[in-house]
């Protein structure tokens, strides 16, 4: 059959209330790219999941993408699509810190500047390190703006990923949005 690969591409986006959220300025462009790699996996039908997601009309039949929103839905969905995976890529910018009460109503200006306390979001590289099989690939990515080397290294260390790729985020041109 081949080797089942799972990626994940694009940014999460944490609810301040029901319509505004906390994201960053991930384009997706990166887990894209895998696509166009040489021996791109999904191209033969394998898994990818992306926040927000836009796909490609003549590749949609030939990939199952699994839209997701936020940094709990992506961890739900990478966990699961891991558990039968052989090598698991994990692109996505997920967002560190979520709102730790959403507001239930759209905030108000005219209610004053709101205090938005934020919780930290599931590290998600880390529960697929804990959760993966024998034998199974892990590939992270880590964006930084400083100290880029050290801190991804720690980062390496710390999740026990087979391979870091590390972007300085801090370049013009890197797949962030401007």
């Amino acid at each position: 059959m081949g080797v089942r690969v799972v990626v994940s591409a694009g940014g999460t986006r944490e609810p301040i209330d029901p319509v505004r959220f906390l994201t960053n300025r991930s384009s997706g462009k990166q887990g894209l790219a895998l696509g166009r790699v040489g021996g791109a996996p999904w191209r033969r039908g394998h898994p990818r999941h992306r926040a927000p997601l836009v796909v490609r009309p003549e590749l949609a039949a030939r990939v199952t993408v699994v839209g997701v929103e936020s940094a709990s839905d992506m961890e739900r969905a990478m966990l699961a699509a891991a558990a039968g995976a052989q090598v698991v890529v994990m692109a996505a910018a997920v967002a560190d810190f979520r709102p730790k009460a959403p507001a239930e109503h759209k905030l108000a200006k005219g209610d004053g500047v709101p205090e938005i306390v934020l919780e930290p979001t599931p590290d998600i590289l880390a529960a697929l390190s804990n959760a993966r099989r024998p034998g199974q690939v892990l590939v992270g990515f880590a964006a930084e703006t400083h100290d880029v080397l050290a801190t991804a290294g720690r980062s390496w260390k710390r999740k026990r990923v087979d391979l870091l790729v590390v972007n300085d985020v801090s370049q013009p041109g890197v797949g962030f949005r401007p």
